[in-house]
Formats: structure tokens, C-alpha cells, sequence
């Protein structure tokens, strides 16, 4: 009988064990310890979760994922959840100390494994261990990572200790910042954390490109535009092109521009607009001189039209951040300005006044046949327009 037959235990803990579809007896005192945690609801909701294979810490971290309702019993869908409340917590600006979710791990005997599965998976160690303490160290250890080629030092006391702990918290953060459920949340503890830390004044006189992959703090957003909008009002030197496109790209694919309603999408557009509008603007240093009026038509048609399209995709793309704080491209409004109104639209009509005065007159047959101006891309259109009335030419 003892070779064909299961050994019967007919305490609650067993049962509870047994019912759970969990062979191993040996986790009847840790069931015990955690009575309370028993209920028809919880014990469902567990019964879902685990495996035949459980041990005491694995079967606590279901335990926490069941209580919390986060959406998988992986650490990481239980972090993003105790995050949800951490954040709810400082827009209501509760204590700290009393966040919901930690308190109900604390009553069921689960906080201790929380620790203990924050060190195994990310070396995280205090002598008081706290979720705004983790959560600090969290996003100190993303910024250290993305600043190795500037000063970082501050940074080091609340930086995770391994290399394997500092990879499993990017991964964290990556997965967090693209989560539909749980972005949001992100924000509201980033804009506490980067307060704390004085991010502005610390980063505040870091080039663009040292920090175009830094991720993790909107105020880098700002010190960036600021970079990069003293780069474009610097006229006395040709502009590189590569640079602005490849701090363009990693931002305009970066979190905070999927954010706060467009805001940065927008001011990135207008910052690619001037750059465009400079860079033609030193391709032509010297003004516009053709052989021809057909010569300069063509050039327009081909190339020039690019300086009223990117004047007017830059101002569209200010409009839409103008009761926003905008002001932050006041300085690059009044440059783009000043170059379109008082140096291209004069260098252009000069340009027109040089040929028609050498040409008696503009024959339609002399032209090449180009479509009406409304059917030209949105830039061409006011040069068009421009140019054939103050050559008296008619489309």
C-alpha cells in the first residue's frame, strides 16, 4: 500500500497544497505562515498562477502578482504595478510610507520576498530597503549608463551594483516607457526624481550629441532644443548636417516625443525646418546668380523652392507649440525670420530685377511648361507666385 499509494495529509495546509495542484508537502509551514492570504478569491486567483514546480519564493511571487492583480506573475508586471500605485501616491501627495500595495504585502508576509527577488534580479541592496529607494535607483542607474562620456560620479551611490542588475533595470524602463497600461505613470515619478536630482542644473551645459540618448528625463528634452537651437543661431559657420539629423532621429523616436500631446514632435520638425532653411542659406552665400531667368526658374523648380518650404513648415510647426512654451524657439523664430524676410526674399527679387533688366521681355514659349502653382508641393507656391509678379510673367 505505501508503494501505489500518495502519502494523506490531512491538515489545512496540505489541503490548501492539494488543491493548488502542488506535490510538495515540504511547503506546508510556508502555506501555514500564510493563512490569512487564503481566501475563496485569492486562492482562485493563485490556483491560475502556479506550477507544480513552485518553491517558497516562487510561489510568494505569485502570491504578490494574485494580490496585486498585476497582469503576469513575472516580477516585472508586479514591479510595474507596485510603480502604478507608487505614482498614484505622489499625485495624491499620500505618504510615502503608507503606499496601498506595499502595505498589503507587509500584512501578508511578502515583503521580505520582494527584497530578497529585487536582489537576486537586480543587485538591488539597502540597509532600508524602500520602492522610492528602488524606484531612485531605477532611474539613476538608466541616466549613468547613457552618460559614459560625461561627468556621472553624482550619480554612483544610487547606482545598481552589477552589470547584470544595471541591464535587467534598462530592460525594466524600456518596457515601462512603451507600456499602453502604464506610461502614463512613468511621467509623474520621472518629473518627481528629476526634481530631486536637479537634472537642469546638473546636465544643463552638456552638448546635444552627449546626451541625444539619454531617455529618461524630459527636462534632457529641453537642454537638448536649447543645444540645439545655439547650434543653428552660430551663422558664422557652416552647419553639419549629419549631426542635427542623427540627434533629430534619436529623439523624434524617444519617449517624451510620443508624449505630452506632440509638444516635442512638433518643436523637432521646426528645428529640422531652420536647419534646412540655414543650410541652403550657406549653399548660397553669395545670392543667386544665373546665366538666365530660365536658368533661375529651373533652379527654383529644382532646388530653391525649398527655402519657402521650409519657412512655412517651420512656422506651422511653431503654431502648434505657441500657447505650449514655445518661447523656447523665440530666439530661432526671430533668425528664421530675419533670414527668409530680409535676406532671401531681397536676394531673390534682386536676382529677378537682374534679368528682366538685360531681357526686353518674358515670351510663355521661352519656359519650360511647369503645372499651375496650386498644384506645386505646398513650399513652391509662394515663390512661384513671387517670382512671376515681379517678372510679369503669366502662368
Amino acid at each position: 500500500m505505501r508503494l501505489y499509494s500518495e502519502q494523506f495529509f490531512a491538515d489545512a495546509s496540505s489541503m490548501l497544497l492539494h488543491e493548488l495542484g502542488i506535490p510538495k508537502m515540504g511547503l506546508r509551514t510556508h502555506i501555514r505562515e500564510r493563512s490569512s492570504f487564503f481566501n475563496k478569491k485569492n486562492t482562485a486567483a493563485l490556483k491560475r498562477l502556479v506550477t507544480e514546480n513552485e518553491d517558497e519564493l516562487s510561489l510568494d511571487r505569485k502570491m504578490m502578482a494574485a494580490l496585486l492583480k498585476a497582469d503576469s506573475a513575472e516580477l516585472a508586471d508586479i514591479l510595474l504595478s507596485l510603480l502604478k500605485d507608487y505614482a498614484l501616491a505622489l499625485e495624491a501627495d499620500t505618504d510615502m510610507g503608507k503606499l496601498p500595495s506595499v502595505t498589503l504585502l507587509q500584512k501578508q508576509g511578502l515583503l521580505k520576498s520582494l527584497w530578497t527577488l529585487l536582489q537576486n534580479e537586480f543587485s538591488y541592496q539597502a540597509e532600508t530597503p524602500s520602492l522610492p529607494d528602488f524606484t531612485l535607483k531605477l532611474f539613476c542607474t538608466e541616466l549613468w549608463s547613457q552618460m559614459d562620456s560625461l561627468d556621472r560620479d553624482w550619480l554612483l551611490q544610487n547606482v545598481l551594483k552589477t552589470a547584470a542588475g544595471r541591464s535587467t533595470a534598462l530592460a525594466l524602463l524600456v518596457n515601462w516607457r512603451d507600456s499602453l497600461s502604464y506610461s502614463s505613470y512613468y511621467q509623474i515619478i520621472a518629473s518627481k526624481l528629476e526634481q530631486d536630482l536637479e537634472i537642469s542644473r546638473r546636465l544643463g551645459d552638456c552638448l546635444p550629441d552627449n546626451l541625444a540618448s539619454c531617455k529618461t528625463f524630459e527636462a534632457v528634452e529641453r537642454i537638448i532644443i536649447r543645444g540645439l537651437v545655439a547650434a543653428l543661431l552660430e551663422a558664422d559657420k557652416a552647419l553639419d548636417h549629419a549631426y542635427f539629423e542623427s540627434v533629430l532621429s534619436e529623439r523624434r523616436n524617444g519617449y517624451w516625443c510620443r508624449v505630452k500631446d506632440g509638444y516635442y514632435a512638433h518643436i523637432y520638425v521646426a528645428l529640422q525646418q531652420a536647419e534646412r532653411l540655414f543650410g541652403l542659406r550657406h549653399t548660397h552665400q553669395d545670392g543667386f546668380h544665373y546665366a538666365s531667368a530660365r536658368d533661375m526658374f529651373i533652379a527654383y523648380a529644382q532646388e530653391l523652392f525649398g527655402f519657402d518650404q521650409a519657412y512655412r513648415q517651420f512656422k506651422y510647426a511653431l503654431r502648434q507649440v505657441a500657447n505650449k512654451g514655445g518661447d523656447i524657439l523665440l530666439r530661432l523664430d526671430e533668425a528664421v525670420e530675419n533670414l527668409y524676410t530680409n535676406w532671401h526674399l531681397y536676394e531673390v527679387g534682386l536676382a529677378w530685377d537682374r534679368h528682366l533688366a538685360n531681357e526686353e521681355r518674358m515670351a510663355i514659349g521661352y519656359y519650360p511648361v511647369f503645372p499651375p502653382c496650386s498644384s506645386f508641393t505646398s513650399g513652391r507656391s509662394k515663390a512661384c507666385w513671387q517670382a512671376s509678379r515681379s517678372s510679369g510673367f503669366s502662368w
